[in-house]
């Protein structure tokens, strides 16, 4: 998810991703507009359902090692950044 630089926005996004990890205060959540919560909700459950149809058909992979290899990629993206 790409961060807006408008500060309205880039609050939406932050909150967004907050709400979707189950880390948000009920006032939090009432700070984001219904709509995208939404728009959200269906996202994530299309990808979680994606994610269960591939692991079916092509096999699972071992998340622990996807998540270590996800980290080496996103610590080399940061060293990148001025």
């Amino acid at each position: 998810m790409a961060i807006s630089r408008n500060p309205e926005a880039a609050e939406q996004q932050r909150l967004l991703a907050r709400w979707a990890a189950g880390d948000l205060t009920q006032e939090e959540i009432a700070l984001l507009p219904a709509g995208l919560r939404e728009r959200a909700r269906v996202e994530l459950s299309r990808l979680v359902e994606e994610g269960i149809r591939s692991g079916e058909e092509k096999g699972w992979i071992d998340g622990p090692a996807a998540m270590r290899r996800l980290r080496v990629r996103l610590q080399g993206r940061a060293q990148e950044r001025p």
